[in-house]
């Protein structure tokens, strides 16, 4: 059981990704936690965009409009929190 009901997949409305998925933008400068996200991400179904650090962030978030922003607050160029202002 997931936060949808059953087990059916990705259920959000809006921008789908390339594969049909909708698209999460994860936000992280560790190379392995954007490992282990996209892996656990892409298998549910959803498009996964990746960027590490805040500078990348902003400019995929314009570009990709994701449907969900997984933002890690330790970032090098700028904090998470100014990101997300």
């Amino acid at each position: 059981m997931t936060p949808e009901g059953p087990r059916n997949g990705p259920q959000m409305t809006g921008h789908l990704g390339p594969r049909g998925g909708p698209t999460i933008l994860v936000v992280e400068d560790e190379e392995s936690y954007q490992e282990a996200l996209l892996a656990g991400l892409s298998r549910e179904g959803f498009h996964v965009e990746l960027a590490s650090d805040g500078v990348d962030a902003l400019r995929r978030f314009v570009e990709h409009q994701p449907d969900l922003v997984v933002l890690d607050l330790l970032l090098p160029s700028m904090s998470g929190i100014v990101v997300c202002r």
